[in-house]
């Protein structure tokens, strides 16, 4: 009578609409849908009929939750970095060509961690330093259908990979969707049935701060910018100069100094290799060590965990012997990043502790609500080819071309793989998000299920390469990168010394 129903109720063209609803109510209201606004709209009576339960936003198939963002909806990707960018592609590519996206990126360029800086400090995002190659060959690194140029050698520099991925965007055409020099500051749920995603922006220029609603929000902001200090009585206060690989730009800073590298990870290898050519002396001090060791070739010398610092020394245990010490110069501490997520409002439940980022369903979907997901948080991996393993699922899987699991499953799944984790390979708290060998079957089975097609090279293939080349970063990790590998047209591969061309291996 008074149009309340008209104004609330927009219904498309194959609407569907239950009443729920007795006596002559039920007979009013399926009067006035079958009538008016709605004329020719079907109706019908289902006599003596008990509603069990009422899901919303989806059909159930099998147990499983088909998560559909509606037809038209507006996704915000946050970075601009190489997951962002395969989230892009992904969700304009498996979308049905209806989606709106809004990529923010708070640099003034796109390409994430791999933008080089001079800059140091909190503010700045970026790890990258001057000389760093990469640590895995290109081969196992490009996006789908995306080889990296043939003509570079298969270690190469952060430039090349920043050129990389400017060419992917440009190629793409995902620079309209990108929103530069835009930080997000907050990001919250909305109570209503709807349940929207309110994001809040700020103009890193301007400082103007403006808002909207979104479907679905993809989590790409990198976990390379919050450094990990470890905690060593004394080291707050020693004497000497003190920084995290984060800052680490150059080694010519430690000319004529004694140095300690705290980490044997990827970065404290290399930055303890390039200080070694021009400190005095280089220690790294790594957890699997239990004596002094002395590389023949760097003139590292390797030794056991750092327990403690007195004013300008550091003191280490070798086998239980107290009183190994040495008087350094400085220190620098290679010991990881955390992830972060401050944008993120307190009450939507996302929790992060001991480098693990809770509750999620495969390391990707938060398992409350699925249009909120993380891309790039497992690490010890191929990165690029994962993201976009990652991205392509999560696009097919929040417009409905696949299901997923109901909550309850999808925290069952989650206790299953920390059981996994914890239990059976008896991993350590901070390695939540560690995949190495794991990362394989997780693409594998990702792809498979967003029907995403072969990659090139296939998985296979990468896994070969990628563990190939760890063995040689292994065996001796100042040589390793003059290796360089070629995959054939039939899906064989080889590897070649640098300069000499010399074989030294092949696939099987």
């Amino acid at each position: 009578r008074d149009n309340t129903m008209r104004r609330a109720y927009r219904p498309r063209r194959g609407s569907r609409l239950i009443l729920i609803a007795s006596g002559a109510a039920a007979i009013g209201i399926c009067s006035f849908f079958s009538t008016g606004f709605l004329s020719g709209y079907k109706s019908g009576i289902s006599r003596n009929t008990k509603i069990a339960s009422v899901v919303k936003s989806s059909s159930i198939v099998n147990g499983s939750i088909r998560r559909h963002i509606p037809e038209g909806a507006i996704v915000a990707i946050i970075g601009a970095g190489a997951a962002g960018l395969s989230a892009a592609r992904s969700f304009r590519d498996f979308s049905d060509g209806t989606l709106s996206i809004d990529v923010f990126e708070q640099g003034e360029e796109i390409g994430g961690t791999w933008v080089y800086s001079d800059e140091v400090g909190a503010r700045q995002h970026s790890s990258m330093y001057r000389n760093l190659k990469t640590n895995i060959p290109k081969e196992v690194m490009p996006f789908h259908d995306e080889p990296f140029d043939k003509q570079l050698p298969s270690y190469i520099t952060h430039y090349d990979v920043l050129h990389y991925l400017k060419d992917f965007a440009r190629k793409h055409d995902l620079l309209k969707h990108i929103r530069m020099g835009t930080k997000i500051t907050h990001i919250s749920k909305e109570t209503s049935e709807e349940g929207k995603w309110n994001v809040e922006w700020k103009n890193m220029k301007t400082g103007d701060k403006k808002s909207s609603q979104y479907d679905a929000v993809i989590v790409c902001n990198g976990h390379y910018t919050v450094p990990i200090l470890p905690n060593i009585p004394g080291l707050e206060a020693f004497s000497g100069s003190k920084m995290h690989a984060h800052d680490y730009r150059s080694p010519e800073r430690f000319k004529d100094k004694t140095v300690a590298v705290i980490g044997a990870g990827p970065s404290g290898v290399d930055i303890s290799l390039e200080i070694a050519k021009y400190a005095k002396e280089v220690f790294r001090a790594q957890r699997d060590v239990e004596k002094p060791i002395k590389d023949p070739g760097s003139g590292i010398e390797i030794i056991p965990e750092i327990r403690k610092f007195e004013g300008g020394k550091g003191v280490w245990e070798v086998q239980g012997i107290k009183g190994s010490t040495k008087s350094l110069d400085a220190v620098v501490c290679c010991t990881g990043y955390d992830y972060s997520f401050p944008f993120l409002a307190p009450e939507i439940g996302i929790s992060v502790k001991n480098r693990g980022v809770t509750p999620l369903y495969r390391h990707l979907y938060y398992t409350e609500d699925p249009t909120l997901v993380f891309v790039g948080l497992p690490w010890r991996v191929a990165p690029f080819p994962l993201f976009d393993c990652q991205t392509r699922h999560a696009a097919s899987a929040l417009i409905g071309k696949i299901p997923l699991p109901t909550a309850e499953k999808m925290q069952k799944a989650r206790e299953e793989d920390e059981r996994m984790r914890f239990e059976e390979m008896g991993l350590p708290k901070r390695f939540y998000h560690m995949f190495g060998s794991l990362q394989w079957e997780y693409c594998k089975l990702l792809n498979e299920e967003a029907q995403a097609g072969q990659t090139h090279p296939s998985i296979d293939v990468m896994q070969e390469i990628y563990t190939d080349a760890g063995v040689a970063r292994r065996v001796d990790a100042a040589t390793y990168r003059n290796r360089n590998y070629h995959v054939h047209d039939d899906g064989s591969w080889s590897v070649q010394k640098l300069k000499t061309g010399t074989e030294i291996a092949t696939s099987s």
